[in-house]
């Protein structure tokens, strides 16, 4: 079976989903500590044609602490009223909204799961079907970490063959997943420009973007565009 294993973020990248795309089996790796001023609860989206990174606030955060056990502030209007009057002009706003508020307003704020949510919603929303799951749910010991940590959610999971980020490279070694009977391959994203209105293309925003400006199966195209090595 072949699984990948990632911090959950909130309405991550492109690169983020083509990794998803990739693997049968999705696990968010949310009893990790959380990490202040990373991508977990936050991103950029085209704002008069320039990047412009929003976040969404976390209450009482500490890098002592899981993300499962992190909650989100309780009040997303802001973040909302920012979507909405940045996009309200996209092909594909009525489509797309709705699910962004279904994120955003649901009532369960922990990180962990909204972060979750607002990448299944995607999936959902594209019609593609993934077993997704947490990497809590295995209660492994907290004393195992970094690439042990991954190789041994692996075995436990069923994981054959792993994909990561590209970023990877530099941190797991082939051979150790060899030694434990894994595939080890990285996601290397084709990012391609697509259509944003009038301005010239920013690439590498939130995934809030592509889904504003493309339909369905032009944004399947570009979760698609992508090779291992």
């Amino acid at each position: 079976m072949r699984g990948a294993i990632m911090q959950p973020y909130f309405f991550p990248y492109l690169g983020y989903f083509q990794l998803v795309y990739e693997v049968e089996r999705f696990v968010f790796l949310d009893d990790v500590n959380y990490i202040k001023k990373g991508y977990i609860n936050r991103n950029s989206i085209l704002l008069n044609g320039a990047r412009h990174e929003f976040s969404v606030a976390v209450s009482k955060v500490s890098q002592n602490r899981t993300i499962r056990n992190h909650d989100y502030v309780s009040e997303f209007t802001g973040f909302l009223k920012l979507i909405e009057q940045n996009y309200r002009k996209a092909p594909y706003f009525h489509a797309v909204m709705p699910l962004i508020e279904k994120v955003a307003l649901d009532s369960n704020n922990n990180v962990a799961c909204k972060n979750a949510k607002s990448v299944r919603s995607v999936f959902d929303y594209l019609g593609v079907s993934r077993d997704f799951s947490f990497s809590s749910d295995t209660h492994l010991e907290q004393s195992c970490k970094g690439q042990d940590r991954i190789i041994a959610l692996c075995k436990k999971l069923g994981i054959e063959k792993y994909r990561n980020a590209i970023g990877g490279q530099d941190i797991y070694s082939q051979e150790a997943f060899f030694e434990n009977d894994i595939e080890l391959k990285f996601i290397q994203s084709n990012i391609q420009p697509y259509a944003q209105g009038k301005h010239e293309f920013v690439s590498h925003l939130s995934i809030i973007d592509m889904l504003m400006h493309c339909d369905k199966k032009t944004i399947q195209e570009h979760i698609s565009n992508y090779s291992l090595v």
